[in-house]
């Protein structure tokens, strides 16, 4: 299960929106793995060739992306990137040069340039399986990611 707090969630979305390019975008969710749960701690923004129907991260900047994870523990949880319309899921490019190919690796793909803040049911969410990616149907999503309030005020 991946738990992705509120703040971060939109955060990331608010960030991909600064863009204002008509391009797909890419970040990563990295945090803790807690075995039966994966908690997201930081969104990384690596540098990446931006184009209209796909991005592209030179091996470089995949490393240099990585170098605060170890010095803070923390472990790569999953890919999030945009696409051009309200199409979310996998091109055989995304399925090609994906952050990961392990099984069980996440990667989300949000609409429309991420040009707007939106849930996880506007979004697609695919797990990778042994040799392919699958979308997870929007009524099983929640077995695999859950988004939480980063913040729960009661006061009167």
């Amino acid at each position: 299960m991946l738990i992705i707090p509120t703040f971060i969630w939109e955060g990331m979305q608010l960030e991909f929106q600064r863009n204002r390019q008509r391009v797909e975008q890419v970040c990563f969710l990295e945090g803790y793995d807690l075995n039966s749960s994966k908690v997201v701690t930081t969104c990384t923004f690596p540098n990446a060739e931006l184009h209209r129907q796909f991005f592209h991260i030179e091996s470089q900047d995949i490393s240099a992306a990585a170098k605060h994870l170890r010095k803070f523990d923390l472990r790569r949880l999953a890919q999030v990137h945009t696409h051009p319309t309200d199409w979310v899921g996998h091109s055989q490019y995304d399925d090609e040069h994906a952050y990961s190919q392990s099984e069980g690796a996440l990667s989300i793909v949000l609409p429309n340039f991420g040009s707007k803040v939106v849930g996880l049911d506007q979004a697609g969410v695919l797990i990778r399986a042994q040799s392919e990616w699958l979308e997870i149907e929007p009524a099983e999503r929640s077995r695999y990611v859950q988004i939480v309030p980063s913040r729960v005020d009661l006061r009167k």
